[in-house]
């Protein structure tokens, strides 16, 4: 009896010991499914509330999948989104952008970051930790950016997508 404890708890816990989640069950499976189903609902009209909705939608996701790349992706796109609405997706030196800027950019690239960990040759993730980033980069101001390497970074993972998918060329 002692050992078949032991034994279960080793099984139990070995996923967290090197890094790896534990499989994710069949009934979680169908709910992670319908979070981002509904998450992505609320995008189907571009406001601000809709993806803060679809946000907590795709969090809550991630709650029960931390690994799931669409949840991932789809957080990303969705910070992006609001940062779209809120500077009409022109990325100006504008003081009162920086904030904004910091901390959703922030949070997006975060989350493109783990999608593109999960998937490095995914085109969403590519796509979104591109413009994240960039978001994210601009709220150190441009010449910040500069000298930090943020044009090298961009660089890169712009040619990550284009070799991912050639329709991306202008990335």
């Amino acid at each position: 009896p002692q050992s078949q404890m032991w034994l279960l708890a080793s099984v139990l816990c070995l996923p967290h010991v090197y890094g790896e989640s534990a499989p994710v069950s069949q009934s979680n499976e169908a709910e992670i499914k319908a979070l981002i189903q509904k998450g992505d609902l609320a995008l189907q009209t571009m406001t601000e509330a809709n993806c803060k909705q679809a946000i907590a939608d795709y969090e809550a996701a991630l709650k029960l999948d931390p690994d799931s790349y669409e949840a991932n992706w789809k957080t990303s796109r969705a910070y992006c989104l609001i940062l779209d609405l809120k500077t009409a997706g022109i990325i100006e030196e504008k003081e009162e952008y920086k904030p904004l800027l910091k901390d959703l950019g922030g949070k997006a690239e975060a989350y493109a970051e783990k999608a593109h960990s999960i998937n490095p040759k995914g085109i969403d993730a590519l796509t979104w930790y591109n413009s994240s980033y960039g978001y994210h980069a601009s709220s150190l101001g441009i010449l910040q950016a500069i000298l930090k390497g943020a044009g090298g970074k961009l660089k890169k993972l712009a040619n990550e997508l284009i070799e991912a998918d050639d329709a991306y060329g202008d990335a």
